[in-house]
């Protein structure tokens, strides 16, 4: 019984230190295939591209803004031109009625 459960207990430490092994492997391959320093860089480069982005949103919102106030000034002016044409028109009505 002793002898099973030493057997088993070493095949157990064999297996851990297999694994242990075998993840310093990986990290090390991890750590070698992309440098932090180039990672870091590509963040950066990254963070960049999102800020331009975001900037050019703003100023996507803000020209239709000014799109959308351009064409209610624009509808406004064309309202108040058609009363004035109107007043005129009466008022041109009126002259050549009393002449």
């Amino acid at each position: 019984m002793e002898v099973a459960v030493q057997t088993r207990l070493n095949y157990l430490q064999r297996f851990k230190d297999t694994s242990a092994y075998r993840i310093k492997h990986l990290q090390k391959q991890v750590e070698e295939s992309v440098h932090q320093n180039e990672l870091d860089k590509l963040n950066r480069k990254y963070e960049d591209v999102v800020e331009k982005y975001r900037d050019l949103l703003e100023q996507q919102h803000a020209y239709v803004q000014q799109t959308e106030q351009s064409s209610l000034l624009s509808v406004e002016y064309f309202s108040f031109f058609c009363i004035d044409f109107k007043e005129k028109s009466i008022d041109f009505s009126r002259k050549t009625i009393v002449d």
